[in-house]
C-alpha cells in the first residue's frame, strides 16, 4: 500500500481515468515492478484507449508487469473477459482453477454459516415475493388489481405478485446455521422447489451455497470428482480476445482460496475481533483470488533473477559468484515467459449438472490459456551442502537471505535470453542437444509489443516468429511453430506470446530454435526467450543472419487489418469516421461472439476427450 493510503469511505474502488499517470506511474515511482489488479467491469470487446494506455506503459517501462483478473462470467460463454483492461496484450490475464478437496475442507471451516443462511433467506424471499400480505387456502393468491384488495401496508409490487406462503414460512426460519440444518434436512440437499437461478448454474451448489458446516462437508465428500486441483473453475471467464488472441494467459487456484477478511466493525478497516482467526480469514472464490497468487509467483520469479539464482540455480554466496549471475534486472517479458512456460494443461471443467473432460487442443486455450501455473516445471533449483542461501533449504529460521521451502531441488535445465533486439527479416538461432527426454521440452517466446491504435482490429504490431527444427531419422526436417497446438502448426500472426511444448523431445539430436522478425514496423523489438527441459546442453548460443529464403506459409485465419490515411478537414467528418469505425468493430465483435458461442454449445454436447 502507499505510505499515505487511507481507509476507504465506502465499499467501492474507483480507478483513475488515466491509468498511465494515475495508476501505474505512482506504483513504478515507489519501486513496484509487478501490479496486481483484481478488478473489472462489464464484458467488453475490442482494443480501446484504456487498453492502449496499459500496453504503452509496459512498453515504456519494460520491467513492469501488470496482472489482471479475467473475470467471473465464464458461464455466459466465449469472449467473456470483463472489460477492456483484459484485452491488453502486454499484461498477464489470469483465470481460476478449482482448489484441491483438502483446501476446500479447510476453507469450509472458516465459512460464516449464519451469514450464508441470511444471504439465502434474502435471495429466496425475493424470488418468492415473501413480502406479500395476501393469503389463500392453497398457500398462493394473486391480487385482482382492484384497489380494494390492496392493504395500506402493501406496496404495488406486493399486490401484483404471486405469494408463496408455505415456502415463505420456511424461508423466514433461515436465521442461523442450526436453522439451516433443519431446512436442508438429513439429505443435506436443497429442495428443488427452492433453487434460485444462481444455483442452477453450478453443479456443486449444495457445497457452494450450503449454510451448514455439517451439510457442506457431507456434500463435499459426495462430490469429490468435481474438486480436483486440475479442474477449471466453472465461473472463470473465457477467451479469446476479440482478435482471437490467447486470453486468459494462464490460470491459478481461485475456488476456494482462504483470503484476508476485514469488516469495518466500530472503525473503518478494523477486524471484527482481532483475537478470533475466524474473522480474519475467509473462504473466497473468483479470479480476484487467483490473480494475487500469480502476482506472488511473478515476484518469486523476479527475485530468482535479482538475487542471482540464474544460471547456477542457487543464490550466490559472495560478490564474485553474484558477478557471474545473469539478467539481474529481468524484463517483464522474461518474468511473463517463465510463468507461461511453467503452465500445463488441466484435466477438465465442471459446468451445469455434468463433469466432462477438456476439449480438443485447438479450443483448450480459450478456457485456460496456456494452463495451470507450476513454477517447479521451469525454475532450476540446486541445493547447497550447507542448506543456506538457496530456495530448497529447510532452515527453520528463514530470513530474506535464507528462504525456507518444502520444494525439492529441481534439476530442470533453464536457458533464457532477455532484451534481445531484432528487426524485420533478422533471424536469431539457438542450437541445443537434449540428453534426457523423460520430461517435456518447453520453449516460450514473449515480447512487450508496441501499443496498437485504439479501435485497431488487430492488436499485434511487431510480429515475431518462433520455430523449432530438427532432423528425423529418415532425413526429413521436423518443424514446429510457436503455438502450434492452436494454429495448425502455422506461424502465429496474432499473439505476442508463442510457446512450443514437445512431450518427448528427440535424444542427442541437434535442435535449432529460431526467432525471426517477420514484420517489425516499430523496431528494433526486444524479446525474451525461455527454454527448459532435462539435460539440455548448448551447442552454440546465437547465430544471426538475414534469412531471405525463409518464406513462412500464410496463416489460415484471416483478420481485418484496417489502415487509415485520412486528412480530417472538419470536426463533422472526424465524427462520422469515428462512428463508422465503432459500428464496424461492434458488429465484428458481436459476430465473433455469436460464432464462438455456437461452437461452445456444440462442444458441450460433444464432450470431446483428448
Amino acid at each position: 500500500m502507499y505510505p499515505d493510503s487511507k481507509c476507504p469511505g465506502g465499499n467501492k474502488l474507483v480507478t483513475p481515468i488515466d491509468l498511465y499517470s494515475g495508476l501505474f506511474e505512482p506504483q513504478y515511482a515507489l519501486g513496484a515492478r509487478i501490479s496486481s489488479n483484481s478488478l473489472g467491469g462489464a464484458i467488453g470487446y475490442g482494443y480501446t484507449q484504456i487498453t492502449a494506455e496499459i500496453d504503452k506503459f509496459q512498453y515504456d517501462h519494460d520491467d513492469f508487469l501488470v496482472v489482471w483478473s479475467a473475470g467471473n462470467s465464464g458461464h455466459k460463454g466465449y469472449m467473456t473477459l470483463t472489460g477492456p483492461t483484459k484485452q491488453a496484450k502486454n499484461s498477464l490475464i489470469v483465470g481460476a482453477s478449482t482448489n484441491s478437496i483438502e483446501s476446500w475442507k479447510e476453507a469450509l471451516q472458516l465459512r460464516n454459516y449464519t451469514e450464508r443462511a441470511l444471504f439465502l433467506r434474502k435471495k429466496f424471499s425475493k424470488k418468492y415475493s415473501c413480502t406479500c400480505k395476501n393469503s389463500s387456502k392453497n398457500g398462493k393468491s394473486h391480487s385482482s388489481g382492484s384497489s380494494n384488495d390492496i392493504s395500506s401496508s402493501s406496496s404495488l409490487f406486493d399486490a401484483f405478485s404471486w405469494c408463496h406462503f408455505d415456502k415463505c414460512r420456511e424461508i423466514e426460519k433461515l436465521t442461523s446455521e442450526e436453522a439451516c440444518d433443519a431446512f436442508m434436512g438429513e439429505t443435506c440437499q436443497f429442495p428443488s422447489k427452492y433453487k434460485i437461478s444462481l444455483m442452477k448454474k453450478k453443479a456443486n451448489f449444495n457445497v457452494a451455497f450450503a449454510c451448514s458446516k455439517k451439510c457442506a462437508l457431507k456434500n463435499l465428500h459426495e462430490m469429490q470428482s468435481l474438486f480436483d486441483s486440475e479442474n477449471l473453475a466453472d465461473f472463470s471467464s473465457l477467451g479469446p480476445s476479440v482478435d482471437s488472441r490467447i486470453k486468459p494467459d494462464l490460470v491459478a487456484p481461485g475456488y476456494f482460496v482462504i483470503s484476508a477478511h476485514s469488516h469495518f466493525g466500530n472503525s473503518k478497516c478494523s477486524i471484527e475481533n482481532t483475537n478470533d482467526v475466524k474473522f480474519q480469514l475467509k473462504e473466497m472464490a473468483g479470479t480476484s483470488m487467483s490473480t494475487p497468487l500469480v502476482a506472488a509467483a511473478a515476484t518469486i520469479v523476479r527475485q530468482y533473477f535479482t538475487d542471482g539464482f540464474y544460471p547456477s540455480g542457487k543464490r550466490p554466496s559472495n560478490p564474485q559468484e553474484f558477478a557471474k549471475a545473469e539478467y539481474t534486472n529481468p524484463s517483464a517479458a522474461l518474468v511473463k515467459a517463465i510463468l507461461i512456460s511453467s503452465a500445463r494443461g488441466m484435466k477438465g471443467l465442471a459446468r451445469g449438472n455434468d463433469y466432462f473432460d477438456h476439449f480438443n487442443p485447438k479450443h483448450r486455450t480459450i478456457f485456460e490459456g496456456y494452463g495451470l501455473i507450476n513454477l517447479s516445471n521451469t525454475l532450476k533449483l540446486v541445493s547447497s551442502s550447507s542448506g543456506d542461501g538457496d530456495l530448497s533449504s529447510t532452515n527453520t529460521n528463514p530470513t530474506r537471505e535464507n528462504v525456507k521451502t518444502t520444494t525439492p531441488s529441481r534439476m530442470v535445465d533453464l536457458f533464457v535470453v532477455d532484451r534481445q533486439e531484432i528487426t524485420t527479416d533478422l533471424v536469431h538461432s539457438y542450437n541445443f542437444i537434449v540428453a534426457d527426454n523423460s520430461s517435456e521440452l518447453c520453449i516460450t517466446l514473449v515480447w512487450t509489443d508496441y501499443p496498437a491504435s485504439p479501435m485497431a482490429s488487430l492488436a499485434l504490431v511487431n510480429d515475431l516468429d518462433l520455430k523449432l527444427e530438427y532432423e528425423l531419422e529418415n532425413g526429413d526436417i521436423q518443424t514446429f511453430y510457436g503455438n502450434h497446438f492452436v494454429n495448425n502448426n502455422q506461424p502465429d500472426r496474432v499473439n505476442n506470446v508463442e510457446k512450443i511444448l514437445i512431450p518427448s523431445p528427440p535424444l542427442r539430436t541437434a535442435l535449432t530454435v529460431s526467432v525471426k522478425g517477420h514484420n517489425v514496423p516499430h523496431g528494433p523489438q526486444r524479446y525474451s526467450l525461455v527454454i527448459n527441459g532435462k539435460k539440455i546442453s548448448k551447442a552454440s548460443v546465437i547465430k544471426r543472419s538475414l534469412d531471405v529464403t525463409d518464406v513462412s506459409p500464410s496463416n489460415t485465419i484471416i483478420f481485418f487489418n484496417w489502415q487509415f490515411a485520412l486528412i480530417i478537414t472538419s470536426l463533422g467528418t472526424a465524427l462520422l469516421v469515428s462512428l463508422a469505425v465503432n459500428i464496424g468493430l461492434c458488429l465484428y465483435a458481436r459476430i465473433q461472439k455469436r460464432d464462438f458461442n455456437k461452437q461452445f454449445m456444440n462442444m458441450e454436447k460433444m464432450k470431446t476427450v483428448y
